[in-house]
């Protein structure tokens, strides 16, 4: 939907859309300027009546008459103004897409820039975007994602850079970006779903209670990481390092730890249901007091792991690989010996 010109200056001049309070002093006006003339006319239909000129008869049916003219006026006012402002309202929308649009390209314009101090400003343009425009706010997470990832691969050895000076400078804008992006993560992902941060490293940054619903973590290193009480159901962190990651009291429903490196993670009273563990690596991590109702453990080597107090089932940790270093209940133990009795005499 296009907007004319001149229909977008009237609103730029005027208060690009009328308030609340606006439109409630306009509909009262409106009322009271209906309620004068009213009386004005009942004022007018008694002085006739009493000169003789209507009986009261007329007099009743004008007056009805008049009434109703009054509540269809009032009412239709009050539709008129706020039709008004719904569409002055849509236009001031527009005008502010078309703003924040500008604003975004400039600020991605400045990320791509040779200059390092230029490139900081591009982050901290894309971080105040990010907070206040929610609608593009997934976009900008992203998009940091994809520099953070993009300018990793100095660090890991890849195209090195020329100069000690110029290498550290790359390092500190990264870490910025870190920052950033962790910032957003924390408080500003609320709405956030399905996020694209493949390959992303946050190696021993803090996510405590970030929304990470949904995310594309595959291959992402989250190692050291803090996660506790963090949002991750329905993630897919295939592949991931999470080693040493704390996720105490972290929400991890149905996501995918297939092929992750969960070693000495810390999962402690963790929300762990239907998730797959399918080739992990869970030794010496913490599981205690977790709910691990029909998680998978397919292959998953679990030696040295705790599972004190979590809710597990002995058919569910069959195919993992154990030893006596696992820490188990003595019933869960026993039933395992059972069940591999079975299985060798089928």
């Amino acid at each position: 939907m296009r907007i004319n010109r001149k229909y977008r200056m009237w609103v730029k001049n005027t208060s690009s859309f009328l308030s609340q309070k606006d439109l409630f002093m306009v509909i009262s006006a409106s009322i009271l300027l209906c309620i004068i003339i009213g009386i004005l006319v009942f004022l007018l239909l008694r002085l006739i009546v009493f000169v003789g000129g209507l009986n009261e008869s007329t007099y009743d049916i004008v007056l009805s008459t008049v009434a109703v003219l009054g509540v269809i006026t009032i009412g239709g006012a009050a539709v008129i103004q706020y039709r008004k402002q719904l569409f002055i309202e849509a236009a001031a929308e527009l005008d502010r897409d078309a703003k924040y649009s500008a604003l975004l390209s400039t600020a991605i314009e400045h990320l791509g820039s040779e200059s390092f101090a230029v490139c900081r400003g591009g982050l901290y343009e894309l971080k105040r975007l990010a907070i206040d425009s929610k609608k593009d706010r997934e976009s900008i997470i992203e998009i940091i994602s994809s520099f953070i990832v993009e300018n990793s691969r100095f660090r890991s050895g890849i195209d090195r850079e020329t100069t000690t000076s110029r290498r550290e400078e790359r390092e500190s804008v990264v870490d910025t970006a870190k920052e950033i992006i962790c910032l957003l993560l924390r408080c500003y992902s609320d709405n956030c779903e399905h996020l694209n941060l493949c390959g992303i490293s946050l190696q021993g940054m803090d996510l405590e209670r970030a929304c990470l619903w949904g995310a594309n973590l595959v291959n992402a290193n989250l190692s050291d990481t803090n996660l506790s009480h963090a949002n991750l159901m329905n993630a897919d962190l295939e592949n991931a390092d999470l080693e040493c990651a704390n996720m105490e009291k972290a929400f991890l429903d149905n996501a995918d730890f297939s092929y992750a490196n969960l070693s000495n993670a810390q999962l402690t009273d963790a929300s762990i249901v239907c998730v797959d563990f399918e080739d992990a690596d869970l030794s010496s991590a913490c599981l205690e007091y977790s709910d691990l109702e029909e998680a998978d453990f397919t292959n998953a080597d679990i030696r040295g792991a705790g599972f004190a107090g979590a809710k597990v089932t002995a058919e569910q940790l069959l195919g993992a690989r154990i030893d006596d270093t696992t820490l188990l209940s003595q019933e869960i133990r026993n039933e395992l010996d059972e069940l591999k009795k079975v299985r060798i005499n089928i």
